[in-house]
């Protein structure tokens, strides 16, 4: 096994250093004649050119998310994150409905410590919340993963600003400008990852209690940050107790690994204790089919077109890693070290766990498959150092190498460029248009797009706050309702209705609904149980076509104390909306 990093790392920024890397870190090409007068033209543009690279790749990124800085390409759920974070605040504890019991409606229940000190940051505007809350953790991700590539990769100087070049273009044409603007954990999700690689890579080469300890601590987190991280922070410093190539390795991951495993078993104790579940309510809706076949033919396909999306974003990070394990052959696994060993084993259980048995409801842009990705950037790094330090020496000249690397780096310009002045032009018409900024929810659902889903939906949510709701769509209407109960027929916020398919006659009996929003058409079994219950006959229902609404009808109870005010709602059809795009909406998280 190759050792794992033994010092923080090189400092790469200076170019002389980097043509005279010592010979355990630099490849031959590294090696070359000490630079020369001569080489100082081709030097500069070499330099010039990786600079454009790097800045045309934040100008896509940066100026993509400045383009989407608005309400509109918020996901639905992710405003489920602002009504726990007020729930939090009102009632300093972790539930969905008022005086409801604790829930653990939330695959990714950590991110509300960025959830809920941005509502109160932004002083309750929550829509502004939920964008910064995927903005500012994506910003993170990018710092981390450089802190990592240039202090915890074992590659020479020049084989990091390869490795940097291939993720500023990746990351800047890849759907990772999606998850910045969705308002999703997705970018929290990967930067934890980054920062918890950060701590084993710094542990297994420092070889140090205190290191060991940090790492093991970070790793115990995983669970409440995503659940199947667990795998990366149990599989790390299991390798590096059993192959680590210094005792002092060894050590670190015997000190790591029992303080992970302990507080993920904590936790799960803790959330069986607390919450009544100790997995998190959405997985038993995306892995032991809870709501039928129907809905699993209308995501047919989906988690392998996801899986496509996400290859196309980062195929160059494999095309390394395929290149490093072609080229070593049956030497690649001795050739690796501990950490990516565990990476590359972990890396694959989860894109397989993703791609065969998940219910890819809500997996836009690839979004189950991005835990993976600081695991495969750290992969595709440690590869292309290897493969530049087994480079055969070639006799061309500093001179010519600069101007190679530099015309290298001007090829992918071909595609960087276009995408530069796109998302420049997509920034100016949202600010020219005045939408850029505009982050208001209330105002937002007096909107067409909306008001196409949720018929009525900002009149509905001034009914009083004794009134009971339920809907499958739950995002933004839980945040215009936050002090009303509201219940999730998809059974993501609600415990009875996770663990089992609907019952029709139990649902009525338990809830007592006063205004359902008809489940999503997806959800064939669970309106057939709703409306073959007894109770349902003392319902009035209406068809989406009569709404004038794209999918959900709305059933009001007879003899609810607010029939009265409910059925004036539905009495007149609403005549005046804003015109905007329809929200990012799906069946459930």
């Amino acid at each position: 096994m190759n050792p794992e990093p033994t010092s923080p790392g090189a400092d790469a920024d200076a170019d002389a250093r980097a043509e005279s890397a010592s010979p355990q870190a630099a490849g031959p090409a590294d090696r070359a004649e000490a630079p020369t007068a001569a080489d100082d033209a081709p030097r500069r543009v070499s330099r010039a050119a990786l600079i454009f690279t790097l800045l045309t790749s934040a100008t896509i990124f940066i100026a993509t998310i400045l383009a989407r800085f608005h309400i509109d390409p918020i996901w639905d759920d992710a405003f489920m994150f602002q009504r726990y974070a007020y729930r939090i605040l009102v009632e300093h504890r972790v539930a969905w409905n008022p005086g409801g019991e604790p829930t653990y409606g939330l695959t990714s229940p950590l991110f509300l410590l960025v959830s809920v000190p941005l509502r109160v940051l932004t002083r309750g505007n929550q829509a502004l919340a939920v964008m910064l809350s995927s903005n500012l953790p994506a910003i993170g991700f990018v710092a981390a993963w450089i802190w990592l590539l240039y202090r915890g990769v074992v590659a020479s100087p020049a084989a990091k600003k390869v490795a940097l070049v291939i993720t500023a273009y990746c990351l800047a044409l890849s759907t990772l400008v999606d998850h910045a603007a969705s308002g999703m954990e997705t970018t929290f999700v990967i930067l934890y990852a980054t920062l918890y690689l950060v701590a084993a890579t710094k542990a297994a080469a420092a070889g140090t209690t205190r290191g060991a300890v940090v790492a093991g601590v970070v790793g115990g987190l995983a669970f409440s940050v995503r659940p199947e991280l667990s795998m990366f922070t149990l599989l790390i410093p299991f390798s590096l107790a059993v192959l680590g190539d210094r005792p002092e390795v060894k050590r670190v991951g015997r000190i790591a690994l029992p303080i992970t495993a302990g507080l993920i078993a904590l936790n799960l104790l803790v959330n069986r204790l607390h919450f009544g579940t100790a997995l998190p309510l959405p997985f038993y809706a995306k892995s032991l089919n809870l709501y039928g076949e129907t809905i699993r033919k209308t995501y047919r396909g989906g988690t392998t077109n996801e899986l496509l999306g996400f290859l196309g974003s980062f195929w160059p990070l494999f095309v390394a890693i395929g290149i490093d394990a072609v080229r070593l052959g049956r030497k690649y696994l001795r050739a690796v070290g501990p950490i990516e060993l565990a990476l590359l084993v972990a890396t694959t259980i989860l894109i397989l766990y993703h791609w065969i048995f998940v219910l890819p409801v809500m997996a836009y842009s690839s979004r189950f498959y991005y835990p993976a990705l600081p695991g495969l950037l750290y992969l595709a790094a440690q590869s292309i150092g290897r493969i530049a330090a087994s480079l055969p020496r070639l006799d061309i000249g500093m001179a010519t190498r600069h101007l190679a690397a530099a015309g290298a780096m001007a090829f992918l310009w071909l595609t960087l460029v276009p995408a530069a002045f796109k998302a420049l032009k997509d920034a100016s018409r949202m600010g020219f248009e005045g939408r850029m900024g505009r982050l208001d929810v209330d105002r937002h659902a007096k909107a067409e797009g909306p008001l196409k889903y949720w018929y009525k939906l900002d009149e509905v949510a001034k009914l009083p706050n004794s009134v009971v709701l339920a809907s499958t769509e739950v995002g933004m209407l839980g945040v215009l309702v936050l002090d009303k109960t509201l219940i999730d027929l998809a059974g993501l916020h609600e415990k009875s209705l996770a663990l089992a398919p609907l019952s029709g006659d139990r649902f009525f009996e338990q809830y007592k609904p006063d205004w359902i929003y008809m489940p999503h058409p997806d959800y064939a079994p669970m309106i057939e149980s709703m409306r073959g219950a007894k109770a349902f006959a003392g319902y009035e229902e209406y068809k989406h076509t009569a709404l004038g609404t794209k999918f959900f009808g709305v059933a009001i109870r007879k003899d609810s104390p607010h029939y009265a005010a409910m059925k004036a709602l539905v009495a007149a059809r609403a005549t005046t909306v804003q015109p905007t795009r329809s929200p990012a909406l799906a069946p459930a998280q």
